[in-house]
């Protein structure tokens, strides 16, 4: 089964969104983040405490930074995606690969993508077993088959046809037993 399609930088974004929340590389990194913003937190607040009790008992201090660190534990958590989105948006504002067209082959052996843009060609053949991942969200799928390497295959939209649609969702289920 051969489609084509166009992948934009929304498509992109979206890949990103989806990766913060589902790449293991992101939760260690927003867990470490989260420590150190955190361990930032109760230090900044134990020295605005000392200067505004400074003659008080060194307990107070120290208990109302905990505190403190507490009640922005919920904001620092998220914080870490904001950041990295951010990030990700300005560098999709400078970046003139989009949009870009894509051949996706599905087949017994694998997954074969082919995308041409600028006259520079890219052509990946992946195994079935070699997926280790699927995720999705309201717009597209994403196969994870490296560590940092990810198809990005449209629900709907980008010049994919339903019945293209209905058949690519009958490859994904059949070759990586996904429940429907």
């Amino acid at each position: 089964m051969t489609t084509h399609y166009y992948l934009t930088e929304h498509d992109f974004f979206a890949l990103q969104k989806n990766s913060v929340s589902h790449l293991e590389i992101h939760k260690k990194k927003r867990i470490a983040f989260t420590v150190v913003v955190e361990i930032l937190a109760i230090f900044y607040g134990i020295l605005l405490l000392v200067n505004v009790f400074p003659q008080q008992n060194a307990l107070y201090p120290l208990v109302g930074s905990l505190i403190i660190g507490l009640l922005l534990l919920p904001f620092i958590a998220k914080l870490y995606q904001k950041i990295v989105l951010r990030q990700t948006r300005s560098i999709i504002k400078t970046n003139t690969k989009w949009p870009r067209k894509v051949t996706l082959h599905l087949s017994e052996s694998g997954i074969e993508f082919h995308s041409i843009h600028h006259n520079v060609t890219k052509h990946i053949h992946v195994a079935w077993e070699a997926i280790q991942n699927m995720s999705e969200d309201e717009t597209n799928r994403y196969l994870y088959f490296q560590t940092n390497e990810v198809f990005i295959i449209p629900k709907r939209n980008h010049g994919i046809s339903e019945i293209d649609q209905t058949e690519i969702n009958r490859w994904l289920q059949d070759r990586l037993h996904i429940k429907k």
